[in-house]
């Protein structure tokens, strides 16, 4: 009984076009605004597991929508 916990199947979430897609653009508005280093443009897009790696594309996925204004 290792298990603690149900790991959500992110990577396979990251590899979906419509999400990388998606991702680029939130990258790209956040560098517009001054949010993000325009630096993060020369690093690749990286698809991860949830609980592995730093997960930068699926935080600033989530960050961008922090950002939104309604």
């Amino acid at each position: 009984k290792d298990k603690i916990g149900y790991e959500p199947p992110q990577k396979s979430w990251m590899d979906n076009s419509f999400i990388k897609d998606r991702i680029m653009d939130c990258r790209s508005s956040m560098i517009t605004e001054g949010i993000l280093s325009p630096s993060l443009l020369n690093q690749a897009y990286k698809s991860e597991e949830a609980l592995h790696g730093d997960n930068r594309n699926w935080k600033i996925l989530m960050a961008h929508n922090l950002f939104q204004k309604t």
